[in-house]
């Protein structure tokens, strides 16, 4: 319980990372119940009155989905398959699990904060269909060119983006995108337009040491404590409108990042 009467709920959805046993979680708040709006203002003898005549007074319990974290997965372990987000009183009904995980995967993509995993920042290593399955980019990791086809079968998109305020948050960026300068120029030109403004991406691990230092070589200072960079921001800097700033990209010859994921 919270301090406003609220419930704290944890919910779990599975989701495909190759063969490996995978889930994903959404942490909801469960607002306390309301009267029925044709109930409200009545006096307490007619609410008592209802009650005792074993009417339904209270309205459905309302679920505020807060974070949802994806975990390790491909697109086929996030793309929507047609659930529609159900009241408490329904989910508590007998389904199957797989369409209570259907059910909850959905919600976590009504969360304010997703953070969403995407390994592949360049397309052609992309999940590909009769691929190597030795290679790394098909043991269910997301590559760029999949996130339109997951958001857009959750019903996001320009119009409806635009007027709310959620955020995504990308993380297990692949090292071989490195450094992080590079990673984020292929996050702009990867993701759509519209989408950029909301996205942060997680690129501390993957900074060069020439980037840390910041200076010429990289808008350090954009960098959160969390190890997180706004997009936005990150495009604000380096392209900023009337300016020619273009940062030099860091001599990583002699950097120790792992190029094996």
């Amino acid at each position: 319980k919270t301090n406003h009467n609220e419930s704290l709920l944890v919910r779990v959805f599975a989701v495909q990372h190759e063969v490996h046993p995978s889930v994903g979680y959404v942490i909801c708040r469960q607002l306390p119940q309301k009267l029925r709006p044709e109930f409200e203002g009545l006096p307490a003898t007619e609410i008592r009155d209802l009650v005792q005549q074993r009417i339904t007074i209270k309205a459905d319990v309302e679920i505020v989905a807060e974070i949802a974290y994806t975990g390790d997965t491909c697109k086929e372990g996030l793309c929507a398959g047609g659930a529609h987000i159900k009241s408490q009183s329904e989910l508590s009904t007998q389904i199957c699990d797989s369409d209570r995980s259907m059910i909850h995967l959905c919600q976590a993509f009504q969360a304010s904060i997703i953070f969403c995993e995407l390994t592949y920042l360049d397309n052609r290593f992309g999940s590909l269909k009769g691929g190597n399955s030795k290679e790394p980019w098909s043991r269910g990791h997301m590559a760029i060119g999949d996130v339109a086809e997951v958001i857009s079968s959750h019903g996001w998109d320009r119009m409806n983006f635009a007027r709310n305020s959620q955020r995504i948050v990308f993380f297990h960026l692949s090292a071989r995108h490195g450094p992080a300068t590079t990673a984020l120029d292929l996050l702009l030109q990867g993701l759509p337009d519209w989408l950029i403004p909301r996205c942060y991406a997680a690129i501390y691990a993957i900074l060069s040491n020439a980037e840390k230092r910041g200076g010429s070589y990289f808008p350090i200072e954009l960098v959160e404590d969390s190890g997180c960079i706004s997009l936005a921001a990150y495009k604000a800097a380096r392209y900023k409108t009337g300016t020619s700033i273009s940062y030099k990209q860091p001599d990583t010859s002699n950097n120790d990042l792992d190029k094996n994921l």
